[in-house]
């Protein structure tokens, strides 16, 4: 069976590949559109506020010391948000891509299901089909055998059959 080109794999490959440089683009213009760059900013010192926090927790002795947070300069904010959000759209990118494929496969996976199935109940009214056919020359076949039974009968019980002694 010939296959066809895999379209949905290829536009999926095509479209991962032009995330990476739209994310390089968004990190450059990040800093020039007006949400976009107090959305980097914000997500910035939230990351930096949480990988503190984090190794503030693993680190020995914790509890002894006070946690002490200093917040990045805008520009250092900046660019670690950015970054993260390029890497965001990479990545969602790449996920959504992944469930289309899976998405796909297990509708094809389910047609097919539903393709054996209707063929295993057609082979099944066929089978049913023969068997009453089967059934039924088999009640002609006794029903003959019981009529010539009853003829052999009547023809004995007026002396045209005779036994061979």
């Amino acid at each position: 069976m010939v296959q066809g080109i895999p379209f949905l794999k290829l536009s999926g490959l095509v479209v991962k590949s032009l995330a990476k440089p739209m994310a390089k683009q968004l990190k450059e213009v990040a800093g020039d559109i007006g949400f976009l760059r107090n959305s980097c900013i914000w997500i910035g010192q939230t990351t930096s506020y949480v990988v503190a926090r984090m190794s503030h927790f693993t680190a020995e002795g914790f509890n002894h010391h006070k946690f002490r947070f200093v917040e990045l300069k805008k520009s250092e904010a900046l660019k670690n948000g950015a970054e993260i959000v390029s890497e965001a759209l990479v990545l969602a990118t790449a996920v959504s891509v992944a469930l289309l494929e899976y998405a796909r496969t297990n509708q094809k996976k389910a047609l097919d299901d539903q393709k054996r199935r209707a063929q295993q109940a057609e082979a099944e009214a066929r089978q049913d089909a023969r068997l009453l056919a089967i059934e039924r020359a088999l009640r002609e076949n006794r029903q003959a055998i019981d009529d010539l039974a009853a003829a052999t009968e009547q023809s004995r019980a007026y002396g045209f059959w005779r036994r061979p002694r």
